[in-house]
């Protein structure tokens, strides 16, 4: 966005996946929050496929699902339109609440989350 003139009248960041089939919208202040990025690589390495690239966001501040991978197309948007899962009932904003969750990626088991961002990865 600092390279691009970001009209004032621009609140969603559109993100597109690669075949243009999973989209995803976030607003503009999320993604101007200093930890959301928009990377091609990663410690000096071009992001491969299984990472998401060869661009993808991370978006710590909201569930992964807004997290676009493989993007191709970015848009700069005035008004918010629900993508890929919003439409499959994930809700549109994404907000990490505190809470408990399952952890598919150890073993199934419920565990507690706090609200906010994410700041911890294994």
């Amino acid at each position: 966005m600092n390279e691009v003139q970001v009209q004032d009248s621009c609140r969603f960041v559109r993100f597109w996946s690669y075949g243009e089939v999973y989209d995803t919208s976030i607003p503009i202040d999320i993604a101007r929050l200093p930890k959301s990025i928009v990377a091609h690589s990663f410690d000096g390495e071009q992001l491969n496929e299984d990472y998401g690239g060869p661009i993808r966001a991370f978006i710590p501040y909201l569930w992964g699902y807004k997290s676009a991978k493989s993007i191709v197309r970015i848009e700069l948007m005035d008004y918010y339109i629900p993508g890929f899962w919003e439409l499959r009932g994930y809700t549109d904003s994404a907000e990490i609440e505190a809470g408990p969750c399952r952890d598919i990626n150890d073993g199934g088991i419920i565990k507690q989350i706090p609200a906010g961002e994410v700041i911890r990865f294994i």
